[in-house]
């Protein structure tokens, strides 16, 4: 998998997820769906591509991705979940 085919395909996760819960807010959440989605499921996505489908991530220039860190917990910000919000 090119290292594009798997941002392309975690955008595509992220605007599903960012559609999903904006229907059942009434409203869009914006970058706050976002952030939930990479809170919640960036990690297991990861896990889902490299571990599942058995898939190594490649450089454009053909050279394979280092492995990532499966066990590391990639955090990119610390608000709650919305699901925990009130």
């Amino acid at each position: 998998m090119t290292l594009h085919d798997f941002i392309t395909l975690q955008i595509q996760e992220i605007d599903r997820h960012k559609w999903i819960e904006s229907q059942k807010a009434g409203r869009d959440l914006g970058e706050d769906a976002v952030f939930d989605w990479v809170y919640r499921y960036a990690d297991n996505f990861r896990h889902h591509i490299i571990e599942g489908l058995g898939e190594h991530v490649v450089y454009p220039d053909g050279q394979q991705a280092p492995p990532m860190d499966l066990n590391r917990k990639y955090r990119f910000d610390t608000r709650k979940p919305l699901s925990q919000r009130g």
